[in-house]
Formats: structure tokens, C-alpha cells, sequence
């Protein structure tokens, strides 16, 4: 879909990171990316091999199931704050204040698939750099918000759901 402006209205935070598995394992009691082969299993790795269901099981992700990882983290720390982000939210999040596809400068013809693209080996880990597994967190430079690990190494979860029909459609002022 093309880009189209919206505008956010309240604050929110993200982890530095993504979730690991030695965080997934502090809150869950147990590490599911052992049981799907192995990608990279370790406490500084992200924790994959999870579902939907799984991270917030709720209809959206400010609604997530008491049994999910969000649910169970509010529970542990007393609070209702963490819940995923929005795309929008994660989007503005991941080009660190840019207005690029990227968070860092990227050439025009540069490779779409897993082929060369020099310009994000400081920044990502992606198929053409991460050998078919996933890595420690933390490796890569950061954003210019200071994130780590936004654009690559594991897929990530936002609090809404997929439509065309919604993404052309979608209110201008936090959707």
C-alpha cells in the first residue's frame, strides 16, 4: 500500500530489543524456540516460535489474554502499561525519526531479496547476512532512537491486524 501520513497523539515506549528467550523464559516458564529446530537458542537470543496467541491472544494488542506473555508480564510488574505496539506506532518506532524505508540510508536499486545490500550489514541481520538463523540481540548499530534490532534478525508482532481495505482506509490521527 502506498504511504500515507498519520499522525500519533500519545507516548509509548518500546523494549531496546526484542523480547529474548531468556526474557520469554523469566515470564513464561519456558523457552519455545527449542522445540521447532534450531535458529539460534541462548538467553540473548529472540525468542521465536511463538503465535499470536502466544505474545497477546486478545482481539488487539491493548487487549491481550491474561495467559500471554503481555498478559502474564502486567500481571508480574502490577501494571496494565505493556501491550503491543501499533503498525503505526512500530513503523514511526523503526525509521528512528526518518522519513526513509529504512532507519539508515539506502540506494534505490538496492536488493529486495537476500542478495547483496551493504548499506544494512551495521544496521540488520536479514537472509543475506544471518545464514539462515537468528542472532544475539544487541549486535548491530542502533537507530537513531536507539533501538536495536527494529529492521531484521526475528519477524515482528504489532497490536493490529492486517486489511488493504483498513491500511487505505485507516483514520489519519492514531489508527
Amino acid at each position: 500500500d502506498p504511504p500515507h501520513q498519520v499522525t500519533l497523539t500519545q507516548d509509548y515506549y518500546l523494549g531496546k530489543t526484542e523480547v529474548t528467550q531468556a526474557q520469554w523464559q523469566a515470564v513464561m516458564g519456558s523457552n519455545p524456540s527449542t522445540n521447532c529446530g534450531s535458529y539460534g537458542v541462548g538467553d540473548d537470543y529472540p525468542v521465536y516460535c511463538v503465535s499470536w496467541n502466544d505474545i497477546c491472544g486478545g482481539a488487539t494488542g491493548s487487549s491481550c489474554t491474561a495467559a500471554s506473555f503481555v498478559g502474564k508480564l502486567n500481571q508480574l510488574l502490577g501494571t496494565t502499561k505493556f501491550r503491543l505496539p501499533t503498525e503505526a506506532e512500530w513503523e514511526r518506532a523503526a525509521r528512528g525519526g526518518t522519513t526513509t524505508e529504512f532507519s539508515f540510508a539506502v540506494p534505490s536499486d538496492w536488493d529486495t531479496g537476500c542478495g547483496s545490500f551493504p548499506e544494512a550489514l551495521p544496521y540488520m541481520w536479514w537472509c543475506g547476512s544471518a545464514d539462515g538463523a537468528n542472532n544475539p540481540v544487541g549486535q548491530k548499530l542502533a537507530n537513531p532512537y536507539g533501538l536495536l534490532d527494529i529492521h531484521g534478525n526475528v519477524w515482528e508482532w504489532v497490536g493490529d491486524y492486517y486489511s488493504s481495505s483498513y491500511y487505505s482506509n485507516s483514520p489519519p490521527s492514531d489508527p
